[in-house]
């Protein structure tokens, strides 16, 4: 009796677990939508397994002008480090071997991609948005860990 009862007490806590997991779905969702906060020139999407960035820079910035897509495979992200400001939350993404690109250069690899998302944000909802990202690159077949980047003195 005491083994059918571990065995149902068992059973029931893996598809709890299962149930209450989110999906790639549930998840991207979940990300775009706290990343339409952002200023309308500042863009992400997911699209078959790749995180995507589209910005739009106005004439004048650093000499360029015009959309910038970034875009970086979800199952290769190795690593998440999150950047946390008065401003923003952005996170770095990076992968063992640089896999980041521009869509317009596909073959130019580089080593980070960065997904921010402008607001003002408590230390809970930054660690919320982590957690997403760790969970959406699992879902992709990726393994990264997380980290946090060191707060930099500012120098005055």
């Amino acid at each position: 009796m005491t083994k059918l009862l571990a065995l149902v007490v068992a059973l029931f806590l893996f598809f709890s677990g299962i149930a209450s997991a989110q999906t790639k779905e549930d998840t991207v969702a979940w990300l775009m939508q706290q990343a339409s906060q952002n200023p309308r020139d500042l863009r992400h999407s997911v699209e078959d397994g790749v995180l995507e960035s589209h910005l739009h820079l106005a004439s004048g910035i650093g000499g360029i002008a015009g959309p910038i897509s970034k875009a970086i495979p979800l199952g290769k992200v190795t690593a998440i480090v999150l950047t946390q400001t008065d401003k923003y939350v952005s996170f770095t993404l990076m992968c063992n071997n640089p896999c980041a690109y521009l869509l317009e250069s596909p073959e130019l690899k580089r080593d980070r991609f960065l997904f921010e998302i402008y607001g003002k944000f408590d230390s809970t909802y930054a660690m919320r948005l982590q957690n997403a990202l760790l969970h959406l690159v699992k879902l992709h077949g990726g393994n990264a860990r997380a980290t946090i980047a060191p707060k930099q003195k500012e120098p005055f």
